[in-house]
């Protein structure tokens, strides 16, 4: 029996390693990023857009001050993995269109895989990123708040029943838009709402330049020297126009935003006006622009549909989430009827529809041909570990 049982371990110990080596053979990805973020914890990022957070212990992203018995203190840094893939990211896109932005950062994180030992995720770890897939281990017990950005996801797989909500965002259409067709569709909508809206930022600017000019002269604010020439050469730039002073930029910056809305105004006192409030005196526009400048920016909010809502402590009931989100955990109560009142479809790992997920790592294995034989060593490994107490 006990050879037997050597036996046994021996090649379970063989189908392990030959597991390893199979995972790190289908990720054959380049490293673009790496680092620890705590004690016992490391991350990687590939060019396939793959994060991976691997060790034990908690996601550590700021400074820990640990005292010695004789009163003495080190200090130990760890940068946030968010911060770092954004600054990665930020040089990247340095120079590109909003849409190309966009379209890279959708490209930079596609899947975020927390490994098992991980015990806890900070708040606002991931909530830049805008992963498809999220995959989070039996070991977790504490989620931060809006840790995970879940708005473009297709899957969400917690394996913990520690923590008690699903405290993730998920992108939602308000009860009266019309659902988009399919993901690629709702992520084409988005990134056209940040072009409309870098337009409208731009649309804004003759508005903000005659608006900064009416209240210098009006003496409802008094501007340094220095803050008036950066001002002049900022919308000199931006409006495309040589000028020394603020007041030349006056009459182009009227001539845009007659343009842009549709008016006719000649003068500053046309458009502002001086109210007097309790912490004292308040530029107001006219409220004819005002309400076209307002109609305008409902439409720009209007292109995407999208809002966000964070499943944590309560849903707000007049929302619906995206059609093709599963959101897949071991069943724990609050997090199941959380997701029902936000009509998110909520999948428990011992339910029926979950049976297609392995048991040994979580994952489906029902796609190409070497997926289905990774699936068939998972069965193995799983079938040992669980006769080893392993599982």
């Amino acid at each position: 029996m006990k050879n037997l049982k050597t036996t046994l371990a021996l090649f379970l110990s063989l189908l392990l390693a030959f597991g390893a080596a199979a995972s790190a053979f289908a990720a054959g990805d380049g490293i673009v990023l790496s680092g620890t973020a705590g004690d016992g914890v490391t991350w990687q990022l590939t060019d396939e857009g793959v994060l991976t957070v691997s060790g034990s212990g908690p996601i550590v992203d700021h400074k820990e001050e640990e005292y010695d018995e004789d009163g003495s203190s080190s200090v130990t840094e760890f940068e946030s993995i968010g911060t770092l893939i954004y600054d990665y990211y930020s040089g990247q896109t340095a120079g590109m269109s909003v849409a190309d932005a966009e379209r890279a950062r959708f490209a930079l994180v596609r899947e975020i895989i927390v490994e098992e030992g991980i015990t806890a995720v900070p708040e606002d770890e991931f909530d830049f990123f805008y992963p498809r897939k999220i995959t989070l281990p039996s070991t977790l017990t504490d989620l931060g708040y809006q840790a995970i950005n879940a708005v473009f996801a297709e899957e969400v797989l917690i394996k913990s029943a520690s923590f008690p909500y699903a405290q993730f965002k998920v992108a939602a259409y308000h009860s009266g838009a019309q659902p988009y067709p399919d993901l690629q569709a709702a992520i084409d909508g988005y990134i056209a709402q940040q072009e409309a809206i870098d337009r409208f930022r731009d649309d804004r600017l003759p508005l903000e330049l005659l608006r900064f000019v009416y209240s210098i002269q009006s003496g409802a604010y008094e501007a340094e020297d220095e803050e008036i020439a950066d001002a002049a050469a900022y919308y000199s730039e931006a409006f495309g126009e040589e000028a020394d002073s603020l007041e030349d930029l006056v009459s182009p910056a009227l001539s845009l935003l007659n343009a842009r809305f549709g008016t006719e105004y000649t003068a500053l006192d046309q458009i502002f006006s001086v109210e007097t409030a309790e912490w004292g005196d308040e530029v107001v526009v006219d409220e004819a622009l005002e309400s076209l400048v307002d109609a305008e920016m409902e439409r720009v909010n209007d292109t995407s549909r999208l809002e966000e809502l964070v499943l944590y402590p309560d849903p707000q009931e007049e929302y619906t989430a995206y059609q093709w989100l599963t959101v897949t955990a071991p069943g724990r109560s609050s997090a199941a009827e959380n997701c029902r009142i936000a009509g998110v479809r909520f999948v428990s790992l011992d339910g029926s529809e979950a049976e297609g997920l392995c048991q040994y790592c979580g994952k489906d294995h029902s796609g190409n041909l070497w997926q289905k034989f990774v699936g068939f060593v998972h069965r193995i490994l799983y079938f040992f570990a669980h006769l080893f107490g392993m599982k």
